[in-house]
């Protein structure tokens, strides 16, 4: 267990350095002028020997002061670097200057395998073939001999279709292009006039294959480019008319204030979990839809809220959130236990538990310490509810399907009928 401390303003005991970070968040949101104006004083000491732009940047939505402002943006203000840039400019730094040397000097200093070979065998013929390092079991290993032999027999474009800038065969030339071909992404056929990157009889061109599977990152990005490099970079101005017309057809989701009143904390504050859950949308739409009332909201602990969410669905009982009781109490600090979630009828405590409860390292813990000590809060919750035996408590991990309606209500022990 971590080294109790205590609060430098009010003198309240704590149970670990780690924690005055929560003190000060909650008094913060209470409103408390003391412990603001320290944190404030704490802040500006910290920055006061630093340069801004050289050693920190500061952003331009509230004056918070980081090395970088890329998460900060999307966990405070919800919105992405290219949307703050938007708004305040396209020369706005995201990074301090620092920052940006180190990540140049470990880019440049990081090793290259592209182009790496090794020797393959090929399945056909036996002999030997020099291909990349990376090919596996579950690549095509046929040497390129026994390769240009599968099209014998076959005809253009039916079967496959011929690269005009090197004579490369195959029945889909897009992967080609982006590897072999990087400056014709985007632009191939207005390089080789006529030319087809597909064939005519590509099970790819049937669009139903294609239903239902994720691009990848590095797809979607290698077609940005090649928009980009075609001329097709979308404007601000273009973005907004997309938008107003997606509106005008009913493909954006509008969210009134009035239906997100019910999920609104006493500071104000929507959970976006929890609205998420009763108005059947993504936590992507409820965010979007607060920023565009000017509503704050509460981001932290969202799988938290949705979990808690569904089982208040699933035994038709309210919840109370951060339940604690003088029944259980931790030894080490004599504070009160604080539980995700109680339902009361059900005589039930519920906690939800992300990987920081069970994986280190993680970002949550900077040493072993505060990680043995998360794991033995833990235990001694489960030990005391347990030996009580007034409530029931049940612990659900981020790693098990509980989203599913099924694996919930086995989990709680309630017929899918009751």
């Amino acid at each position: 267990m971590g080294q109790p401390t205590a609060c430098p303003v009010c003198s309240r005991p704590l149970s670990t350095p780690r924690s005055l970070g929560n003190h000060f968040r909650h008094r913060r949101e209470a409103g408390d002028t003391q412990h603001i104006a320290y944190d404030v004083a704490q802040e500006d000491a910290r920055w006061a020997s630093l340069t801004e732009g050289a050693d920190y940047v500061r952003c331009l939505e509230c004056g918070h002061r980081t090395v970088t402002l890329a998460r900060h943006l999307k966990g405070e203000h919800g919105i992405t670097a290219d949307e703050y840039r938007a708004k305040h400019g396209v020369g706005t730094p995201i990074r301090c200057d620092v920052l940006k040397a180190k990540r140049s000097e470990a880019i440049s200093h990081r090793p290259i395998t592209k182009g790496e070979k090794k020797s393959v065998v090929c399945p056909e013929c036996g002999g030997t073939w020099e291909g990349s390092k990376y090919l596996g079991t579950v690549h095509d290993l046929r040497c390129p001999a026994c390769w240009e032999q599968k099209w014998a027999g076959k005809s253009e474009p039916e079967d496959y279709v011929t690269c005009r800038g090197c004579g490369y065969r195959a029945e889909n030339l897009t992967s080609h292009i982006q590897n072999s071909h990087p400056d014709l992404v985007g632009r191939y056929q207005e390089a080789h006039p006529g030319a087809k990157v597909m064939a005519l009889k590509s099970a790819i061109r049937v669009k139903a294959t294609l239903r239902g599977q994720a691009r990848s990152v590095g797809f979607r990005l290698r077609v940005s480019r090649g928009k980009l490099n075609a001329g097709f970079n979308h404007t601000a101005e273009s973005k907004q008319r997309m938008s107003v017309a997606q509106l005008l057809v009913g493909r954006i989701v509008r969210v009134s204030m009035a239906s997100l009143a019910p999920f609104r904390l006493m500071n104000g504050k929507v959970i976006l979990g929890l609205a998420a859950v009763g108005l059947g949308r993504c936590v992507g739409v409820i965010r979007r839809e607060c920023l565009r009332h000017g509503l704050a909201y509460h981001n932290m602990l969202v799988s938290q809220e949705q979990c808690l969410g569904l089982i208040e669905k699933i035994l038709g009982e309210p919840y109370q959130r951060e339940w604690s009781s003088d029944r259980y109490v931790n030894p080490a600090s004599g504070r009160r236990f604080k539980f995700d979630g109680c339902f009361e009828g059900c005589k039930l405590l519920v906690e939800f538990q992300g990987y920081q409860h069970r994986i280190f390292p993680n970002r949550y813990h900077v040493s072993r310490e505060d990680f043995d000590d998360l794991q033995w809060r833990d235990s001694e919750k489960a030990r005391q509810v347990g030996s009580i035996g007034e409530y029931r408590l049940l612990v659900i991990h981020d790693n098990e399907p509980w989203r599913d309606e099924i694996h919930l209500r086995s989990r709680l022990g309630v017929s899918s009928s009751g």
